[in-house]
């Protein structure tokens, strides 16, 4: 169950040439699942998932403001870019694969999947998210 909107006449016609399965036998249990968002019984939730959302985004940015790191703070989305090119010389692949190996480590994405290179994406959906920061600020400080 979703949407999308594009202005790119080729990406609408590949989302309408391979989502015909999707719409015309959606499985049961989305349908259901989708019922309280129709009727508007999910608001309450949405805005708690929200409120939690910003709350990350906002000790996320506090944290690497203290700790010197540049970032794209996000104004729609649950992730957040910081940038690592000074720390890791652009190659933040690395970085990300060193520091999910370690015992104590964190797992974020290399920039470079997203097109953001010497950036990783850091995810903002999490209940855990200082403990995910103060890890990722130790590895950041280690790196090397």
């Amino acid at each position: 169950m979703g949407w999308a909107i594009t202005r790119n006449k080729t990406l609408a016609k590949a989302i309408v040439s391979n989502n015909a399965p999707v719409i015309s036998a959606p499985p049961t249990a989305n349908q259901f699942g989708a019922i309280p968002v129709v009727s508007g019984e999910t608001e309450e939730t949405i805005a708690g998932y929200n409120k939690l959302l910003k709350q990350n985004r906002d000790h996320v940015m506090k944290v690497l403001d203290a700790n010197s790191v540049s970032y794209v703070k996000p104004t729609g989305s649950f992730y957040l870019f910081a940038d690592l090119s000074d720390i890791t010389g652009g190659n933040t692949k690395e970085f990300c694969i060193a520091t999910a190996k370690k015992e104590n480590g964190v797992v974020v994405i290399p920039g470079i999947a997203f097109g953001a290179l010497g950036k990783v994406r850091i995810s903002l959906a999490t209940a855990e998210i200082e403990e995910g920061m103060d890890r990722l600020i130790n590895a950041i400080k280690n790196f090397n």
